[in-house]
């Protein structure tokens, strides 16, 4: 099934340690039902701030019958300077894929324990947020 995520981004820069986006992403949540998801892209859009702009991704998730929800794993540190660094993974259809995809990702160099991180979620920075599906 086609489900579509739509995100409120301000690009800040790219960082020049690894080449990746500084910027801040906020969730306004998934839809199944695509004229609802571009009736919501519209109405946010008319009121977003300078600089603000809208992401939407797709996606085609294998949902089960009665499917509510849709959970998605996150990774958040912070450094001493206080530089935060947030990772969001891709959706899954319950706890138990979220949790499989942590075990596959902590064996990355970039996910693996370092004790010059803070973390403010969990002891590990790991976590797991649940979104209703707008129908």
């Amino acid at each position: 099934m086609k489900i579509y995520l739509l995100e409120e981004v301000l690009f800040d820069s790219v960082d020049s340690a690894d080449g990746e986006r500084r910027e801040i992403r906020l969730s306004d949540g998934f839809w199944a039902n695509r004229e609802k998801f571009l009736s919501a892209k519209n109405r946010i859009g008319k009121s977003l701030g300078d600089g603000w702009v809208l992401e939407s991704t797709e996606f085609d998730i294998p949902m089960r019958r009665n499917q509510k929800y849709l959970y998605v794993l996150n990774y958040e540190y912070f450094m001493e300077d206080g530089t935060c660094f947030y990772y969001q993974f891709e959706p899954c259809t319950s706890r138990g894929e979220c949790l499989a995809a942590k075990k596959e990702k902590i064996a990355e160099k970039k996910y693996q324990a370092d004790p010059s991180r803070i973390f403010r979620r969990g002891k590990d920075g790991w976590f797991i947020e649940r979104y209703e599906i707008v129908f």
